[in-house]
């Protein structure tokens, strides 16, 4: 899959999930740490799922992670979206409870933040199926140190098998 195909994409589903380019309303479904959204896109059903981690600061909650997962020509598609201030450079690093770690660049920054985007392939979508918990390392600009954030898996199974 091309780069352009996938910040085409990617582009296409920040829209729909913070501005909701739908007819009516969407139809959400918990999924214990995961939440589907349904909608109808140009006469198309379309379900996402995502998961959003917010961290306290003094103005209150700031949303530090939002990860959705998409399926685009049969493939799903799991996006990061991270706050801006980042060094993109080394990218991200994920692992799946003690698994392998495996690295996804950055694909471009935006308003809302800083996009990445990762196939799950069989193999991945296997792990993430039995996993319990994907870490996600990033790293603040002007600085080596790296944060970590986890993304509960519970109920990616079944989340994960809504995606259309």
């Amino acid at each position: 899959m091309s780069n352009m195909k996938m910040l085409k994409f990617l582009s296409f589903s920040l829209l729909f999930m913070s501005y909701g380019i739908f007819a009516q309303e969407p139809q959400t479904t918990e999924y214990q740490d995961w939440v589907g959204i349904c909608a109808d896109v140009q006469g198309q059903e379309r379900c996402e799922i995502q998961q959003v981690l917010n961290m306290e600061n003094e103005q209150g909650n700031t949303r530090l992670l939002r990860a959705t997962v998409s399926k685009l020509d049969n493939q799903l598609i799991m996006q990061l979206l991270l706050p801006l201030g980042l060094d993109v450079r080394p990218g991200v690093v994920m692992q799946v409870d003690e698994g392998v770690e495996f690295g996804a660049p950055f694909l471009t920054c935006v308003q809302e933040g800083c996009l990445v985007a990762v196939p799950l392939d069989d193999n991945r979508l296997t792990a993430f199926r039995s996993g319990s918990v994907v870490k996600v390392g990033f790293r603040p600009f002007n600085t080596d140190q790296t944060l970590v954030v986890e993304l509960s898996l519970m109920g990616f199974t079944r989340a994960s098998q809504t995606v259309k």
